[in-house]
């Protein structure tokens, strides 16, 4: 084989790595891209979810001042019922 030769089977063969090279380059990039893509769905996930935890945190926190308040209240219609059952039974007396 003449000298020529062997430098073209050789330029051939380092043209082919290369361009397997650049293919995979590309397969990377694209697996970049498409990890990023990834990452920017959970972060936006991970703020969705914050969100409606602490939009279920105010939620329970006005539950239980409405219960709270329901509980005053029914104290008080208590009371005042007590009250006018003795009124009643004193007009009766």
């Amino acid at each position: 084989m003449k000298i020529c030769e062997k430098d073209n089977v050789e330029q051939a063969k380092l043209h082919n790595v290369i361009n397997n090279l650049k293919a995979e380059i590309g397969k990377l990039k694209k697996q970049d891209a498409e990890v990023e893509k990834l990452m920017k769905e959970k972060a936006d996930t991970e703020a969705a979810l914050d969100e409606a935890c602490s939009q279920r945190e105010q939620s329970e926190q006005r539950e239980v001042r409405a219960c709270a308040s329901l509980a005053l209240r029914d104290k008080e219609l208590e009371e005042l019922t007590s009250l006018l059952s003795n009124q009643e039974q004193l007009k009766k007396d």
